[in-house]
């Protein structure tokens, strides 16, 4: 029996087709699939018009949509922050209005100011106060803050209110007269104070105390180590902090720039590289105290000489 030959091509195709070809099966021609998908593939390749373009001409088609993509996700994650930020930033300015409207009624209707101290208002505001403080950003702690004071909730003496291991390191409490106040143990460092008004003794910090027969004078709780506050970082420019006393505070980093310390008592506090430039230490008692890296540019010494020791220093850091 005699084999199949594989067809031949036509006469009649045009001079550029192509003729399928065939394989061999067995002891039968059948036609090349394969080699027809090929062919197939690459009429629609050429319909495309890719096969003629190279391959920067084919990323950059790509890179368009893809930039478009990317750039259109960016924009809805970026809403999407923004939208919680705003939701945030509400949530905390109405706890803040709801912590006034709360104190004042303890004040006004509950006589908070003059309660003792197992006094329900007195819990109950204690409470509400430490939890606003936990929440609350450090803009917003700074209101806080000078709402009590003027409030007469943290007097120094007797204070209402007690703060002891409250964090307020991101508390803005720049442009405050806070004078007789009591934030004994509080942790300060990195708290804005900027321009702070503390006028005479009656600083920050401060408590009577009596030693031996002598007259109660006001003292530093920086001199009570277990309740010790943290100041380092903090910024302190523009303060008056004239006859405080500083004995043995931890004032390392701390940003004295333009501060009014004449007559402070700095005996062994710790100044390292505290900022001391047009500082006024005239007549302050600086007995041992740390100054290791301390900057001195226009700063009047207690002898009332002025020292320009570390200008150029000063302006390569600025």
């Amino acid at each position: 029996m005699t084999q199949p030959t594989p067809p031949e091509s036509s006469n009649n195709h045009r001079s550029d087709a192509k003729s399928p070809s065939f394989v061999k099966r067995g002891k039968l021609w059948v036609p090349d699939t394969f080699q027809s998908r090929r062919s197939l593939l690459q009429k629609v390749w050429h319909w495309t018009g890719f096969g003629e373009k190279k391959l920067w001409d084919v990323l950059q088609l790509l890179i368009v949509p893809t930039a478009l993509a990317i750039g259109a996700f960016y924009l809805q994650e970026t809403s999407k922050q923004r939208d919680l930020e705003l939701a945030d930033d509400r949530a905390k300015q109405e706890m803040l209005n709801r912590y006034f409207d709360q104190i004042s009624t303890l004040l006004f209707d509950r006589g908070l100011r003059t309660a003792k101290a197992d006094d329900e208002s007195r819990i109950v505001a204690q409470a509400r106060t430490l939890t606003a403080l936990r929440e609350l950003d450090g803009e917003r702690q700074g209101q806080l803050i000078k709402f009590l004071h003027k409030a007469k909730l943290l007097q120094a003496k007797k204070p209402v209110l007690d703060l002891r291991q409250t964090n307020l390191r991101e508390a803005n409490l720049s442009g405050s007269n806070l004078s007789d106040i009591d934030l004994a143990g509080v942790d300060l460092a990195g708290i804005n104070l900027s321009d702070l008004n503390l006028p005479d003794t009656d600083s920050i910090l401060s408590v009577e105390r009596k030693i031996g027969n002598k007259e109660p004078s006001r003292v530093m709780i920086f001199r009570s180590y277990e309740n010790l506050s943290r100041l380092e970082r903090t910024n302190l420019e523009g303060a008056n902090l004239s006859g405080t006393d500083f004995r043995a505070a931890n004032l390392r980093r701390v940003n004295l720039s333009r501060t009014d310390l004449s007559k402070a008592d700095l005996s062994k506090a710790d100044l390292r590289d505290t900022n001391l430039s047009f500082a006024n230490l005239k007549d302050a008692i600086m007995f041992e105290p740390i100054l290791d890296g301390t900057l001195l540019c226009n700063t009047i010494m207690p002898d009332g000489t002025k020292s320009d020791r570390d200008c150029d220093k000063l302006k390569h850091l600025k």
